[in-house]
């Protein structure tokens, strides 16, 4: 079975029907409840200090900071980018099919987390709540709707009973043109948790043993112990020196604990991403950690692991970036999507070649595509009511 469609960017609020309110409320307020967090034991200090007025200008920031988070978080919800084109989705019981003029991509169902109705769409949610949908204006009659979207139900419970999916193959004839370039370098790569650690918004390196992540959370600890003898001890227009309290002028307190504020807030907000990061680590869906190959060419790359395929054009893709640990290689939302991991290169002379290729490839494909969107519509001869000048 298959179905044509278009997204437009009004039809993520079919998405956000799908997705359960928990994930919802995880993706709004998990930034803001992290900054409210990380100021909270500064704010109570400095509140019981003997300039209060500083915590309560610290708790404004902080309420101010968190509104800032979630306004941005819903703007970046509702204003997802949306890869304009025509797309021909196919099913079959073994996998799903995807086809656009800068992609194509074949799925097995194992890889699918689930298969929804809701409102006027069909929602097909993929892990970390991304997902493709498909509203029903695009399909022939409600009839053939419900039937697509029954048959994508049924294949999906089929593979799921099935747990263990077998390789998706012959992928040769499914490949468009541009992939037989002769010009190409290919990488088999398997990564872990800690290679996604670092597109999670980590805080220091990805790679940390036991111990880093301990030396991390006492050097974070110590800014609030340091405020709290500031503010709850010895502002009282006396500092501890040799045993003896000493007078201070004001302004060197009132500067010092503006100071210790600063550091005790980033502290905790650093605590804060820490555990974070320590909770995403055991999220990260295990379709993530499968063995791929990848080639790059110079229209695009084509990706192979054992539950899917997906070639894929330049264009359709974001932003590279590359660090001693890895390569990224972003999608448009932007969002990190994959990651290759510099020690599967066995010199450094062929990560360099590879990274070199990818980069004046990518490059030039966003040249010509600036070039072709700046490019002069044509003059339409046997339109009589054009103007001469046009």
């Amino acid at each position: 079975m298959e179905v044509e469609y278009e997204n437009v960017p009004e039809d993520i609020r079919y998405l956000a029907q799908a997705l359960p309110k928990l994930t919802l409320a995880e993706f709004l307020l998990t930034m803001p409840v992290i900054v409210l967090l990380a100021a909270t034991p500064p704010v109570i200090l400095l509140l019981l200090s003997p300039i209060p007025l500083l915590g309560a200008a610290t708790l404004t920031g902080a309420v101010w900071f968190a509104g800032w988070h979630l306004l941005r978080a819903y703007r970046n919800f509702r204003s997802a980018p949306v890869r304009p084109g025509m797309v021909q989705m196919r099913i079959t019981p073994d996998f799903l099919e995807l086809e656009h003029a800068d992609y194509c991509s074949r799925q097995a169902w194992q890889g699918i987390d689930s298969v929804q109705h809701v409102g006027e769409a069909l929602v097909i949610i993929r892990p970390m709540n991304s997902g493709f949908i498909v509203p029903d204006r695009w399909f022939a009659s409600k009839a053939a709707a419900t039937e697509f979207f029954a048959a994508a139900q049924r294949y999906h419970a089929e593979a799921q009973s099935r747990k263990a999916a077998e390789p998706v193959a012959n992928t040769a004839d499914f490949y468009p043109a541009w992939t037989q370039s002769q010009q190409r370098l290919a990488v088999t790569y398997l990564n872990t948790p800690s290679d996604w650690t670092f597109a999670m918004k980590t805080v220091g390196s990805a790679y940390k043993s036991t111990l880093d992540y301990l030396f991390l959370f006492i050097l974070c600890i110590a800014p609030n112990a340091g405020l709290a003898l500031l503010a709850l001890d010895a502002l009282n227009g006396q500092l501890l020196k040799s045993g003896m309290r000493v007078p201070v002028h004001p302004l060197l307190a009132a500067t010092l604990l503006v100071l210790v504020t600063l550091f005790a807030l980033l502290a905790n907000f650093s605590i804060m991403m820490l555990i974070r990061e320590l909770i995403n680590r055991r999220r990260i869906p295990v379709i993530w950690l499968i063995r791929r190959n990848l080639e790059i060419m110079p229209e695009g790359m084509v990706v192979n692991w054992r539950l899917g395929t997906l070639a894929i054009r330049w264009a359709a893709l974001g932003k590279i970036a590359v660090s001693a640990e890895a390569i990224y290689i972003s999608d448009m939302q932007p969002m990190i999507a994959f990651i290759i991991p510099q020690h599967v290169f066995f010199e450094h002379d062929s990560a360099a070649e590879f990274v070199d290729r990818l980069v004046e490839w990518k490059e030039a494909a966003d040249l010509a595509a600036a070039d072709a969107a700046l490019a002069p519509e044509r003059p339409d001869d046997q339109n009589p009511y054009q103007s001469p000048q046009t």
